[in-house]
């Protein structure tokens, strides 16, 4: 897979203190993307959100996670979660 089949995005959840950053398979529609991050939340985000055999996106805890030399972008959703997306 290439890079630009990936996206790699930063999330920040201000009412829990915890940030993660996730790879996700582009593969996808970007709405349904933002959907399953919203499902996502409920879960562990150590694991990895799958739909059949085909892996979504992958969660971990670590700003170190998503490369440091892309460019940013901030995308805002419901509920109040803040995207960053690389």
């Amino acid at each position: 897979m290439s890079c630009s089949d990936i996206l790699c995005i930063y999330i920040q959840f201000p009412i829990i203190k915890r940030e993660y950053e996730c790879r996700v398979n582009l593969d996808n529609y970007f709405q349904d993307i933002l959907k399953q991050l919203v499902i996502l939340k409920k879960d562990d985000f150590g694991n990895m959100y799958q739909l059949s055999d085909v892996i979504i996106i992958q969660c971990n805890d670590t700003k170190q996670y998503c490369r440091m030399n892309e460019s940013l972008r901030t995308l805002r959703v419901k509920e109040g979660m803040t995207f960053k997306v690389y």
